[in-house]
């Protein structure tokens, strides 16, 4: 587990030190009011109001929405797959894939009115399609012998499932997941911006108006070591995936 962290942190805390001194080198060419310097930010990030719940509504509709995203998508794809009405569904996707998310977000608001449903669906508007048609790409590429191996030896359909589908789905889910994960994490910025009133997006909105570019800044941040730590979580969960599936 120590393991998988290092993995996953190296790469990700390089590309987060190459962020600060990008912006660290901004800083010194702009007015502290339009891009203020790293350390200006992080000292003032303790003074930010109601951070810890904005951060915590942020998380938890990220997280929600994620999952309900992954196990519907996957569900849903497995059993269009088998009856083969994928072509049915993925021509749905692709309407709900082409429409804007600022457009999308409006329609939710108009809809929803003010709270978390606008940011949890406009998530599950963008990754739930990723999961659906890159489930549908991965089991095209199972050989079918070794579905057929697995019948012979007398394996269910959780046999199947364990030993059969998911060695394979697992690569699949990796690259998607962190795709999905990163795309979650803009995406509800979007939606708390347009029509929420807590959460990271509400509160940068509050900034933006109040042109407080140090709080733009620290939001900023924020949501990015957020999804460096939901990334984390979800490398751990595929390691028991892969654990389950050897098993």
């Amino acid at each position: 587990m120590i393991r998988i962290f290092l993995n996953k942190s190296k790469p990700a805390l390089a590309g987060f030190l190459i962020y600060l001194t990008v912006w660290q080198i901004l800083s010194l060419f702009f007015a502290e009011y339009i891009v203020p310097s790293p350390v200006k930010v992080l000292r003032a990030v303790s003074s930010f109001e109601n951070t810890g719940i904005n951060i915590l509504h942020t998380f938890l509709r990220i997280t929600v929405s994620f999952a309900a995203s992954f196990c519907s998508g996957i569900t849903i794809a497995v059993i269009f797959h088998k009856f083969a009405l994928r072509d049915y569904i993925r021509s749905s996707l692709t309407v709900l894939q082409i429409i804007p998310g600022t457009i999308l977000a409006l329609i939710l608001f108009l809809i929803f009115g003010s709270g978390s449903a606008v940011p949890v669906l406009l998530i599950a508007a963008v990754i739930f399609p990723l999961f659906v048609n890159h489930t549908f790409n991965c089991l095209d590429l199972i050989p079918q012998e070794r579905t057929e191996a697995c019948k012979l030896f007398g394996g269910g359909k959780a046999d199947l499932a364990r030993y059969v589908w998911l060695p394979e789905l697992i690569p699949m889910l990796k690259e998607t997941g962190n795709t999905a994960i990163s795309l979650g994490s803009k995406i509800v910025i979007l939606g708390e911006f347009i029509g929420s009133d807590s959460g990271i997006g509400y509160a940068l909105n509050n900034a933006k108006t109040f042109f407080k570019m140090d709080e733009v800044f620290g939001y900023l941040l924020i949501i990015i070591l957020l999804n460096f730590f939901l990334q984390i979580a979800y490398s751990f969960f595929l390691k028991i995936l892969f654990l389950l599936s050897k098993a």
